[in-house]
């Protein structure tokens, strides 16, 4: 069956329109993305710079001891324990040793460091007091997802795997109640050693260069799909013993993207409506 000439134009501008509508949105939000997550990291490293300097020098004697006595307790740290394919993980200590580790006061002030870092990212200021790992105000929880400290492990070349040393969510927790423990509520215990995602190669770069470190883009492991900052942390004379990491979560209230994407979405939409509905008074 022919198509009439209404019908025939009706079809040939509301796909002229979708197209070029396709097209602008679609640089409009590439442009808008890279704002956005350049915006991202900025912060995530205006807050976790700032954080390495809750760090005192007596709290970084106890990450070197920490440390010491990690290395000390671990499994053997043979070539093919540490020989972990990008984003996996080996526990270098056994559980029970683990948990003796986790209740050590050195171990304790780490975590309650790293929980202020995250509570700096809620919008309601609260007196200074022992935090826990679940969030004080479900309606305002931190939009830094996880804080973590990292140290070189000594048997890996070029730091090609780093290992945990504390986590501001060492336990597994089940935050949205669900009853089941998904990928970003589960355990980082101390001493699990890491080998950084591909995407995110330059994590453990501050023990080489002393600099901060940001992810590209989002980057996706066994915990989530994030992106990050490293920061060094550095002794007195001037070595990194640790670098502090903290990671906005992709689904986490931070993200705005999702937001963008709806919105470009509906932009699409209704242009495309518009264009139709013009069209079809046209046609007629």
């Amino acid at each position: 069956m022919r198509l009439r000439f209404s019908t025939k134009l009706v079809l040939a501008m509301v796909l002229l329109a979708a197209a070029i509508s396709l097209i602008a949105l679609g640089v409009f939000y590439r442009f808008s993305e890279g704002m956005l997550l350049r915006a991202m990291t900025g912060r995530l490293v205006d807050v976790s710079h700032g954080g390495s300097f809750l760090f005192e020098q007596d709290d970084r004697e106890a990450i070197k001891s920490l440390t010491a006595d990690v290395l000390a307790r671990s499994l053997p740290r043979t070539p093919d324990n540490l020989l972990l394919a990008p984003g996996d993980i080996w526990e270098s200590l056994p559980d029970a040793e683990a948990r003796a580790m986790q209740s050590d006061p050195r171990f304790q002030r780490l975590v309650q460091l790293l929980r202020r870092i995250k509570a700096a990212s809620t919008r309601t200021a609260r007196p200074l007091r022992h935090l826990a790992q679940e969030p004080e105000d479900a309606d305002d929880p931190p939009l830094i997802n996880f804080a973590y400290l990292m140290v070189p492990v000594p048997e890996a070349p070029k730091h090609r795997v780093i290992m945990f040393l504390a986590d501001s969510d060492y336990e597994s927790f089940d935050a949205d109640g669900d009853g089941i423990i998904s990928a970003e509520e589960e355990a980082n215990p101390i001493g699990t050693v890491y080998a950084p995602p591909t995407a995110f190669p330059t994590m453990a770069h501050p023990f080489q260069d002393s600099r901060i470190h940001t992810s590209d883009n989002w980057y996706e492991d066994r915990w989530g799909t994030f992106i990050s900052a490293s920061v060094p942390i550095v002794d007195s004379d001037g070595t990194v013993i640790a670098a502090l990491g903290v990671d906005y979560l992709e689904t986490g209230d931070a993200n705005k993207l999702r937001e963008l994407r709806t919105v470009a979405a509906l932009l699409t939409a209704g242009a495309i409506a518009v264009s139709a509905l013009l069209a079809l008074l046209l046609a007629r």
